[in-house]
């Protein structure tokens, strides 16, 4: 989850529809699986026409205090819509940390992915696995130094998983085995793992996460 704590935030965007309509913006803290009931930070109402319009609310988050933060929390934002009408535009969405909504920033596509890897990562899958193919040096042992796109805001957090899933990697013809890394940094990880088939080709699929 977004530290939301105490935190106040700024909703911007531009909005137009086929007629007048009372759009509300809604944001809301979800504590994700057995974590506390979702609680709604506040409802702001936005009177949208045909003509594009932008518009701001500002949010004050509530305490985390005595809540429980679960699996896949996050924060929402919600734009409900009346039961009348039939189009509804919205563009240029941003949520800033403070009171003040700054100039919609359009930025190229290979800037903004490389600025969202600084926070979160996961490695390729399938065919597109990158630098993520190693080769078994022994029965004990399969050196792989993989080394991220872009460097992380700080050391991550670390999960290998399988196409399935689950915490493995897989070669051809040899069953799954578990794995743990052997270090990392804000640059890059090295695995190591449990029983290899020597000389064979193993994927490592790994998530990256150094979210705030």
């Amino acid at each position: 989850m977004i530290n939301s704590n105490n935190v106040t935030v700024t909703v911007s965007f531009y909005a137009k529809a086929n007629t007048d309509i009372t759009v509300p913006v809604r944001l809301v803290q979800v504590f994700g699986s057995g974590g506390s009931t979702a609680v709604t930070v506040d409802s702001i109402n936005n009177s949208v026409t045909s003509s594009w319009q932008r518009f701001t609310a500002t949010f004050t988050c509530p305490s985390l205090s005595g809540k429980t933060i679960g699996t896949s929390s996050y924060l929402e934002l919600t734009f409900d819509t009346p039961d009348t009408y039939s189009t509804l535009d919205i563009t240029g969405v941003q949520l800033e940390v403070g009171t003040e909504a700054t100039p919609f920033e359009h930025r190229p596509y290979d800037m903004e992915l490389a600025r969202c890897q600084r926070y979160y990562e996961v490695s390729g899958t399938g065919t597109n696995f990158g630098s993520n193919l190693c080769v078994a040096q022994n029965t004990t042992r399969a050196n792989c130094a993989c080394a991220f796109p872009v460097a992380k805001r700080a050391t991550p957090t670390i999960s290998v998983y399988s196409s399935s899933g689950a915490n493995t990697v897989v070669a051809p013809g040899v069953s799954a085995v578990t794995v743990t890394t052997d270090s990392h940094s804000i640059y890059g990880i090295q695995f190591l793992g449990g029983t290899f088939v020597a000389n064979r080709p193993y994927l490592f699929y790994y998530i990256a996460d150094s979210e705030l």
